[in-house]
């Protein structure tokens, strides 16, 4: 009887921890699909503009493109750390991606 029992809380618990590790994969692919659709759009609107202004519209588009990107995988990444030591590791990452989209795009507004 004890062995059901704890079969089933042991099932009921790796079922949880599942159902955690969907949702944040769900996350991740919508933040992904909207950067996506946001990048799109960006360039659509930079199209629109005369000759002079459409590069440094689309280096602008693709900055911010990328800076989204970065966060939206850094935001993945911590959810799915699991140790203080991995969490630790994720959050210089993530400084070091963002650093690096940042300088892109201030290299991109010369």
């Amino acid at each position: 009887m004890n062995y059901r029992i704890a079969t089933m809380i042991v099932g009921a618990v790796t079922l949880a921890l599942g159902l955690a590790a969907g949702a944040a994969d769900a996350d991740y692919k919508a933040a992904k699909k909207q950067n996506e659709a946001d990048y799109k759009a960006a360039q659509a609107n930079c199209k629109k503009m005369p000759s002079a202004d459409r590069k440094a519209c689309m280096k602008d588009a693709k900055a911010a493109h990328e800076k989204a990107e970065a966060s939206a995988k850094a935001m993945h990444e911590s959810k799915e750390a699991k140790t203080p030591h991995e969490k630790a590791e994720v959050g210089k990452k993530e400084a070091h991606e963002k650093a690096e989209a940042d300088k892109k795009a201030a290299a991109a507004k010369k």
